[in-house]
């Protein structure tokens, strides 16, 4: 502004006043990262906004907040609507506004699975087939202290008895569910003896075991083709290694004789020849 007094001494006086045209304008924006479990829905609000001095928040569960990137938990499942307001007193537009919804939904899984067999024996696989809802992961036990990962293991039980199988369903989000059954493992009783073996020493078809499952006792005997008793044992896990006295028999054919009586009471008797292989 220029002043001027032709009377005056000086004539004009000058005096300047600097302004600022402001056109901004605040822009309200946040982004969402949920951290979910079972039970409730964390989220981390990222405050993305341009401008702004004061930020009023309104998750829309009735908390709310004024912290520029704040977090928020849900505990009851919904929809909800979150709400920012940007404000800034020295733009042109102080105020903006964004609204963004919040879904949380619990996943609960619900586990559940069925054998496929009809009959539950020792040394025979069963599929296990799993029928759970909503699961990502899966954890089995077995009860005879196997275990496995997949969601449809096979599995065999060695040993008769009754056997705790259970079956752990998880989700990505952490939500589990289980399920145990129980089920009776019954041993079949088997016998048989191989019609060769190859005592060569390479580790492979080495000794001659009589095999079987639910035996209680057994008696078994190898003769030479003139009827020389060359090996006996009452023993399963005892066989032969082809040697008798010291000396490797030769390369021939060999008779035996098995008797035995399985665990349910049952006698048996069994004869044959077996080859002796170099």
């Amino acid at each position: 502004m220029i002043a001027i007094n032709s009377g005056s001494c000086s004539g004009s006086d000058t005096t300047y006043l600097t302004i600022t045209v402001n056109n901004d304008s605040v822009v309200a924006d946040f982004i969402q990262e949920p951290l979910g479990n079972c039970d409730s829905l964390l989220i981390n609000f990222t405050n993305t906004s341009l401008g702004g001095q004061t930020y009023i928040w309104d998750f829309g569960d009735g908390n709310s907040s004024t912290t520029f990137s704040p977090s928020n938990i849900y505990i009851f499942p919904g929809v909800y609507d979150v709400s920012l307001i940007v404000y800034d007193p020295s733009k042109c537009e102080p105020y903006d506004t964004v609204l963004q919804q919040v879904s949380f939904f619990i996943n609960e899984p619900d586990a559940e699975f069925d054998p496929d067999a009809q009959t539950f024996i020792t040394h025979a696989d069963i599929d296990f087939t799993n029928l759970s809802i909503d699961g990502d992961f899966y954890y089995w036990d077995f009860g005879d202290g196997e275990t496995s990962d997949l969601e449809n293991p096979v599995h065999n039980f060695s040993e008769p008895g009754e056997y705790e199988v259970c079956l752990r369903t998880t989700t990505f989000a952490g939500c589990v569910d289980s399920i145990c059954k129980i089920y009776i493992i019954q041993n079949v009783p088997a016998l048989d003896v191989p019609n060769a073996f190859s005592p060569n020493g390479d580790g492979d078809n080495d000794m001659l075991f009589v095999r079987g499952y639910g035996i209680a006792n057994l008696d078994f005997q190898v003769f030479d083709r003139w009827g020389h008793l060359l090996f006996q044992t009452t023993d399963l896990n005892v066989g032969w290694d082809g040697i008798y006295k010291g000396k490797s028999q030769e390369m021939e054919v060999y008779v035996y004789y098995l008797s035995a009586t399985f665990e349910n009471g049952v006698a048996v008797e069994k004869k044959g020849n077996i080859t002796l292989v170099r």
